[in-house]
């Protein structure tokens, strides 16, 4: 893989997981080339997992707002204005 894994969303990241998943499934890979697939997918996996723990506390982050309770979506479309149900 020559991208730059900092660079890639977290969407690619994960296309990019599903696709030497697929690699690996396949059965078509040697041994080296199998490793080598599986040494990028590990990388893939440890990058995605940095982004997401990012993106968890850029949210813990945002809800930490004196001790308010987080805003629960479900909660605003069952008190809305009568509107929607």
């Amino acid at each position: 893989m020559t991208e730059d894994l900092s660079t890639l969303s977290f969407e690619k990241l994960l296309e990019h997981i599903e696709g030497t998943v697929k690699k690996l499934e396949g059965g078509d890979l040697g041994l080296e080339a199998s490793l080598l697939a599986y040494e990028q997918g590990v990388q893939l996996v440890r990058a995605a997992q940095s982004r997401l723990e990012s993106m968890e506390a850029k949210v813990e982050e945002l809800t930490a707002d004196g001790g308010r309770k987080p805003l629960n979506v479900n909660e605003l479309s069952k008190s809305g204005d009568g509107a929607n149900g």
